[in-house]
């Protein structure tokens, strides 16, 4: 993993910090289980000028999937940070063909299983971003032999607009039995 950084605040804030992927992989060690993230790609960026700001996300792993995103605020060119009703655009979009992988990031005990998808425009103010897309997850599943949950054949579907998100579908099935929401 490689980083650069060029930053000047007078008398406008022009900056520019990327971390990057140089090379091999990372290893999480969780408990002593060490996992590859098999990643391909890891780009981080920040850039800042004339009060444009603009973010950049890419990351690929063969265990971790896609993430890829931009999004841009608007601010005055003096702003330190944006102020909450600075106006920001983008989308960010996430792949993960095997939840798996993403385990290492849930409390110890939890697996998780099955693909997970999402597209998300973003819009509105800094402070208050409203989303509007949608969240997809098939073939789900989620364990927890200390908790006694086995949970299976999950799907998930929800829908954002604004400020609200409406779950359209929620199932899962588990021993005998199955839950849904709507």
């Amino acid at each position: 993993v490689g980083a650069r950084l060029a930053m000047h605040s007078e008398p406008t804030v022009n900056a520019r910090v990327e971390v990057m992927r140089t090379g091999g992989d990372l290893r999480i060690n969780e408990f002593g289980v060490v996992q590859s993230l098999g990643l391909s790609e890891l780009l981080l960026r920040f850039d800042a000028a004339g009060g444009v700001w603009n973010f950049t996300q890419q990351v690929a792993g063969s265990n971790l999937g896609r993430i890829a995103g931009r999004q841009t605020v608007r601010t005055t060119p003096t702003a330190l940070w944006p102020e909450p009703q600075a106006p920001v655009e983008g989308e960010l979009e996430v792949r993960v063909d095997n939840l798996a992988g993403w385990g290492v990031w849930v409390p110890a005990g939890w697996r998780l299983g099955g693909q997970l998808s999402a597209k998300l425009g973003i819009s509105g103010d800094f402070g208050t971003p409203n989303l509007v897309g949608r969240l997809e997850g098939r073939q789900l599943t989620a364990r927890n032999a200390i908790e006694g949950v086995n949970l299976r054949d999950g799907s998930v579907a929800i829908s954002f607009e604004g400020e609200t998100a409406r779950i359209e579908t929620f199932r899962f099935s588990g021993g005998d039995g199955s839950i849904a929401l709507q």
